[in-house]
């Protein structure tokens, strides 16, 4: 009876990581078979917890983790999502869609400076993702396109697109990023989430070996750089401090169909402020359809630019 106390306090040791003495016991209480079976199923124990760590978010963002893709890279698909004109229009009369896509970038540019081909990348990419949502058969939902940044006294920042469905509000900041080739991923940069100005995100081709901790590519050139900014951020803290309590304001980032394709997203890619980066398509995937709150949508009602 003795023997197998020591074995039991042995393997007690040895699970809370006190490997000296918990052998130590093991080996006086002579108990070999009964050992092996414990330390066997302690170290599958230790495997099961490891793996299931390994699944967290912010495990798989840290620099030391190897990364993991969240979304394939994407060939060219139609931009318009098979939505004409003519059905555009109409979707863009329902009396659950407000505003019209562009219309904060088209208003601001000329007085911001913007650069022609910048323009025009922006207002495809809010077309695109605005013809996405038309195609989704939304009905309960409440979309407004180009809503002013609360938070912003001049009035010239923008959000691309909210949806509020139910209690949720997604605020979408669409982006029209053609890949620098077919293959290419947009990955974590290093405390770029934990930023709140700029910062640079990295896309990497299948020339790059992408199965390695994201600190390791620091001194590998990526094949294109992009700006993210903290607009997004700024504007989930300013949306969130003027709607009623209750409402779950979540921004995204998302990649707008493009001619060239979509890039692939590595897992725990981010702009500044924790605003996580998916495909379009990913997102509309996942959406779900719910009738929107009320409060929300008389709040984003008074916010509309055009």
């Amino acid at each position: 009876m003795l023997q197998w106390i020591i074995l039991a306090l042995g393997l007690y040791l040895c699970a809370g990581g006190h490997w000296f003495a918990g052998l130590l016991l093991v080996l006086i209480s002579g108990r070999w078979l009964a050992a092996a079976v414990g330390v066997l199923l302690l170290a599958l124990a230790a495997a099961a917890l490891m793996a299931a760590s390994d699944s967290t978010p912010s495990d798989i963002r840290t620099p030391g983790r190897p990364m993991e893709p969240l979304s394939a890279p994407r060939g060219p698909e139609p931009v318009s999502y098979g939505v004409g004109d003519a059905a555009f229009a109409a979707w863009l009369a329902a009396p659950n869609v407000h505003g019209r896509p562009a219309a904060g970038l088209e208003a601001t540019a000329v007085a911001d400076g913007m650069d022609g081909r910048n323009v025009a990348a922006g207002v495809a990419g809010e077309d695109s993702v605005a013809r996405m949502l038309a195609s989704m058969g939304i009905r309960d939902a409440h979309v407004f396109l180009s809503c002013r940044n609360p938070g912003d006294a001049t009035g010239r920042a923008d959000i691309d697109v909210v949806v509020v469905s139910g209690r949720t509000v997604w605020l979408l900041d669409a982006k029209h990023y053609r890949p620098a080739s077919p293959d290419a991923y947009l990955v974590p940069t290093p405390g770029l989430d934990a930023m709140r100005g700029g910062g640079e995100l990295r896309a990497y081709d299948s020339n790059t070996n992408l199965n390695v901790p994201v600190g390791s590519l620091a001194g590998v050139a990526p094949v294109r750089t992009y700006h993210a900014g903290g607009n997004m951020a700024w504007a989930a803290d300013s949306v969130r401090s003027g709607l009623p309590a209750g409402l779950d304001v979540r921004p995204v980032v998302l990649l707008s169909r493009t001619t060239g394709g979509v890039y692939g997203v590595m897992r725990g890619t981010m702009f500044p402020g924790a605003v996580p980066v998916m495909q379009a398509d990913a997102w509309a995937s996942a959406f779900t359809d719910a009738p929107a709150d009320p409060r929300a949508v008389g709040y984003f009602g008074r916010l509309l630019k055009s």
